[in-house]
C-alpha cells in the first residue's frame, strides 16, 4: 500500500472548530483542503451568490469586489468558475 500523500491527498477536518478524530476527518486533495481553511472569506454559498449577482448583468466585477470585500482578481476567478481562493 502506498502512503496517501503519493495520491495527492491530505488529512482534513470537516469542521475546523472540532478536534482531529475519525468522525471529523477525511482525505481530500489540496484544493478542497485550502477551501476549508477557517480564514477563507469565501464559502461555496457566497461564491454561488457572487456568480448569480454577476450573471444578472447589473454589476461589474469591481463593484462586486467592493461589495464583498474581495479582491477584483479573486472575483474574476469566482465568476469564471476557476476557483474562489
Amino acid at each position: 500500500m502506498f502512503p496517501t500523500w503519493q495520491y495527492g491527498l491530505q488529512l482534513d477536518r470537516e469542521d475546523n472548530d472540532l478536534n482531529y478524530n475519525k468522525d471529523n476527518c477525511r482525505w481530500v486533495n489540496r484544493t478542497v483542503s485550502m477551501r476549508n481553511r477557517s480564514y477563507n472569506k469565501v464559502t461555496m454559498s457566497l461564491a454561488d451568490e457572487i456568480r448569480r449577482v454577476y450573471k444578472s448583468g447589473n454589476v461589474s466585477q469591481r463593484e462586486l469586489a467592493e461589495r464583498y470585500g474581495i479582491s477584483q482578481p479573486n472575483i474574476s476567478l469566482i465568476v469564471t468558475d476557476q476557483t474562489w481562493i
